[in-house]
């Protein structure tokens, strides 16, 4: 099993995640007070090595980032997604005016003089007006842009 490497030219959009957190329960060492209050413990542990409190569920925040699944569900019209919670980014784009997602071993050359970004662009936001309404509801500084993408597959 291998992947391959992608381009994608044409509109997309850029969203950054917010910085929100939320309460998750894991199974820890119930003192407030110790430094392993908040370490995730493995199930068989009774009590804690470092101050012998009992091990038990305990309440913790963590960074939450949505994922594309958690705002579109498991949505088949969306034509390609992708996002790399590393870098707090997501993108979505759709092949528009003929295909312009290319494979590595297929040759291609596309005059870009002859593409109307502008016009793209419009159509980009009118076709995925509903979709562009999630992703502001999920996201902060949704941003349509154009340009090349390359990912893996």
């Amino acid at each position: 099993m291998g992947s391959h490497r992608y381009l994608y030219l044409g509109p997309y959009v850029e969203c950054t995640y917010r910085k929100e957190t939320r309460e998750v329960v894991i199974t820890s060492c119930t003192n407030t007070k110790c430094a392993e209050h908040t370490q995730q413990r493995s199930r068989g542990e009774k009590f804690c090595a470092k101050c012998g409190s009992p091990i038990g569920p305990t309440k913790k925040q963590e960074p939450y980032f949505a994922s594309i699944y958690d705002v579109f569900g498991d949505r088949e019209q969306l034509a390609s997604l992708g996002y790399d919670p590393t870098r707090r980014h997501l993108w979505l784009g759709s092949n528009i005016r003929g295909t312009r997602n290319f494979h590595p071993e297929d040759e291609c050359q596309i005059d870009m003089a002859k593409i109307d970004q502008a016009g793209e662009m419009s159509w980009f936001k009118d076709e995925f007006a509903e979709d562009l309404k999630l992703l502001r509801g999920a996201y902060d500084n949704v941003t349509i842009k154009w340009g090349l993408i390359s990912y893996y597959m």
